[in-house]
């Protein structure tokens, strides 16, 4: 008696498992770590070198378009 696959069996299994992962993936769940920042969990600067200016520069987002060479 043998349990052979057919190739047909594997590729679909192939694509169940990868579709599996895909949707593991894309879960709606975060996780802990994108709550809400605790007391020790605050951004700190980054050191900068000796002699080194800080630079401090305002960020605003707008609407771009862009061609990226086809569909």
């Amino acid at each position: 008696m043998t349990n052979a696959f057919s190739r047909r069996q594997f590729l679909l299994g192939g694509l169940v498992l990868a579709g599996t992962g895909a949707v593991a993936a894309c879960t709606c769940d975060p996780g802990p770590a994108a709550s809400a920042p605790g007391p020790s969990l605050r951004p700190t600067p980054a050191p900068t070198a000796l002699g080194e200016p800080t630079v401090r520069r305002t960020l605003t987002a707008r609407p771009l378009s862009l061609d990226i060479g086809g569909h």
